[in-house]
């Protein structure tokens, strides 16, 4: 059930720095979904980081982010953000949609269901958003 709720936003196109229906890079995408499903508009970042790929750059905007805005949960509820360890650094989200599924995007590619519990994701943790 919830996994359809999401459907409107499969098939948007990676663009890096993106945050709307034309493409959208990890972040940009839950920016546009809990704008358009929750109403709340979640930080925008783009002018803290040359490039969404910069896995070092993007980790370090995280870790501020997770203390002020962001709760991690053991259980995770429908919209909440999954975090994905890239090589060292904990730099992509995903969106939780349901047990096991997830919503994001990457490089190259369009945003897509995936199991978030398989090979090649390394889940660092679901967090809540909280403010």
């Amino acid at each position: 059930m919830t996994r359809a709720l999401l459907k409107p936003y499969f098939g948007i196109p990676d663009k890096p720095k993106g945050h709307a229906r034309d493409g959208a890079d990890c972040y940009g995408l839950a920016r546009l979904i809990w704008r358009e499903l929750r109403g709340i508009e979640l930080p925008d970042y783009t002018g803290l980081y040359q490039d969404d790929r910069a896995d070092a750059e993007v980790a370090s905007i995280v870790a501020g982010t997770k203390s002020t805005l962001w709760r991690q949960v053991d259980q995770p509820e429908f919209l909440d953000l999954i975090l994905f360890k890239v090589g060292a650094y904990d730099s992509h989200v995903g969106i939780y949609a349901e047990p096991g599924w997830m919503l994001h995007t990457v490089l190259g590619d369009h945003s897509k269901f995936a199991r978030y519990d398989r090979l090649p994701w390394r889940a660092a943790g679901f967090y809540r958003v909280i403010g």
